[in-house]
């Protein structure tokens, strides 16, 4: 039934996507760029009030730098160590959770594995001032943005990118371009 849910949602995201203009699909929050269908501003003003604990293990990647693999090796390595399963319906992307997740998500027992794609300086500030256990993924920049040109294509949920050359230019820059045939970067620190 659970995976009914999360499916049905997704199908929902993926038709928003279709009335959505190209220039709509990513916006700013405290400067940084994110994509507007999965993680709405509402979604990341909530995380602001997200109280971490002590033993939250939080694992932080770019997007496409192997988050996905690292949730199933830290859910067997938390599942081993603790005897406890942690849920595997779908990844713990903290910033695509809207505010009643979050408020279920807190009555979750411990530990939690949460994680982000978030820029550090938006990821919530009781995640440092509890000491989190942060696994941050890093990938070959290479690959990380052979993955994430051909994901931006195959994606509804994200801008449309118009050539390989444009698309590398800008992720190395930094630069932003507008326009609806272009994915928006912005330089991040992870």
């Amino acid at each position: 039934m659970a995976a009914n849910t999360l499916l049905n949602k997704m199908q929902s995201k993926v038709h928003l996507a279709e009335k959505v203009s190209e220039e709509e699909k990513l916006y700013r929050y405290k400067g940084i760029l994110y994509p507007t269908i999965m993680c709405p501003e509402d979604h990341l003003k909530a995380l602001e009030n997200l109280e971490a604990r002590e033993d939250d293990v939080m694992l932080v990647a770019y997007p496409k730098c192997g988050f996905n693999w690292m949730v199933g090796v830290v859910r067997k390595i938390i599942a081993q160590s603790t005897g406890i399963k942690t849920e595997s319906k779908g990844p713990p992307l903290i910033e695509f959770l809207g505010p009643d997740v979050i408020k279920h998500m807190e009555q979750s027992p411990s530990p939690r594995l949460l994680g982000t794609h978030m820029h550090p300086d938006n990821i919530p500030t009781t995640f440092n001032t509890k000491k989190t256990k942060m696994l941050v993924v890093f990938r070959n920049p290479k690959d990380t943005l052979v993955s994430f040109y051909h994901f931006s294509n195959n994606n509804p949920v994200l801008p449309s990118v118009q050539s390989w050359d444009s698309f590398f230019s800008q992720f190395m820059s930094g630069e932003e371009s507008e326009g609806p045939s272009h994915i928006r970067f912005h330089k991040q620190g992870v």
